[in-house]
This record gives structure tokens, sequence and C-alpha cells, in this order.
């Protein structure tokens, strides 16, 4: 009997190279399928150019009229802002596929809001924030208040001159562009709006 040949070294790492990659196609297939069973078979519309004022409980009331809304995401700045965009998530396909097209291209508070439907397989999972209406309210109120403190303060006497000069440039700029329309008029502010300012006396102390 001839004496059995060595299994070469060659042929046992091309096989656990083969083993390998058939194990990471398995992983790659069972995460596809996991991801499309976390999205089911709800619609999703992305909308862009929303307006101001136009936000998460304006955009359900509104949208609820199509079909029922499972959820409303608004991205916002760091100031509590609307970054100007956000998804609308529909519990029906269909549904979000007409919203897509009624309301794209919809003209609203001067405004024309653009509308995009995205199916099931082109949405990411954990994009969609499922009714976190008013989505850092307190950080917004905080923001407001400040404003609201800076332009209601008392103006020390240089802030109020320099507040003046800015409204006379302004006011220069309009009569250029009313000239550069072909247009003979100009009007002049009589007197700086009423500021409140802070005693000189206290200032010099």
């Amino acid at each position: 009997m001839s004496p059995k040949k060595p299994i070469s070294n060659s042929s046992t790492l091309i096989s656990s190279k083969f083993v390998e990659k058939e194990i990471k196609k398995e992983g790659k297939k069972c995460k596809k399928r996991k991801q499309k069973k976390k999205l089911g078979t709800k619609g999703v519309v992305y909308f862009s150019h929303i307006p101001h004022g136009f936000y998460e409980e304006a955009v359900k009331s509104y949208c609820s009229q199509f079909g029922k809304v499972t959820g409303v995401h608004l991205p916002k700045s760091k100031k509590g802002n609307s970054r100007g965009y956000g998804f609308v998530e529909f519990q029906h396909q269909e549904v979000a596929q007409i919203v897509a097209e009624t309301m794209n291209n919809y003209l609203m508070y001067g405004k024309i809001l653009k509308a995009k439907y995205i199916p099931p397989s082109e949405q990411r999972p954990g994009v969609m924030r499922r009714a976190q209406f008013w989505d850092n309210k307190e950080r917004a109120i905080k923001e407001n208040e400040k404003t609201i403190h800076l332009m209601t303060r008392k103006l020390k006497p240089k802030e109020e001159l320099a507040k003046v000069k800015r409204m006379c440039k302004n006011v220069e700029k309009h009569h250029e562009k009313l000239k550069s329309l072909g247009l003979d008029y100009e009007f002049q502010v009589e007197s700086a709006p009423a500021v409140k300012t802070e005693d000189k006396e206290q200032n010099m102390e």
C-alpha cells in the first residue's frame, strides 16, 4: 500500500479563507434581514424647505388628514431652531406616496415645500424618532428668553448712539436703492425710537 500523502498547508489555508468568507456573507445577510424586519411596511416622507412656524404639532395635524401619522421628526440646531427639513412616518406606504405627490412643490407661507417618498428599503433604522413632539423645547425657550432680554434691556449712551448710526446707514441704503429703481423719493427718521437708557450719573460712577 502506498503511503498517504500529507495535506499541504496551502490547501488548508485556502479552505479556511473560503469558510471565513462564507461566514461573513451569511452574517451580512442576517443583518439585512433583521433591518428589513425592523423597518416593517411603514412609509416615510422627507420634507425640505419647511417654512418657519410649521413645526411638529402643526405637521402632524396637517398630515393626519391623509392618514394615520405614527411619527414626526424635525431636526433642530443647538439653539433649538428648526433646520428646515424633517421626516413624517405614516402607518401605510400608500398614504405616504399620496402625501409626497400631493405636497411636493406646494406653496406654503411663501416657500415652495419639497416632499419625497422614502420606501422601506431606503429607510435607515434609528433616523425616525416616533412621536417626539416639541423636541428640545426647554433649550428653545431658554434661547428665546435670552433674545428677549437683549432686545428689551436698558442701553448705555454709547450703545444708543451706535444703534442710531446703524439706523441712519440703513436709511441711506434705502434711498440709494430707490434711486437705482428710478424713484425720486426720500424719507427721514425724525427721531430715534424710544430706547431705555441708564442714567449718565450711574455710568460716570
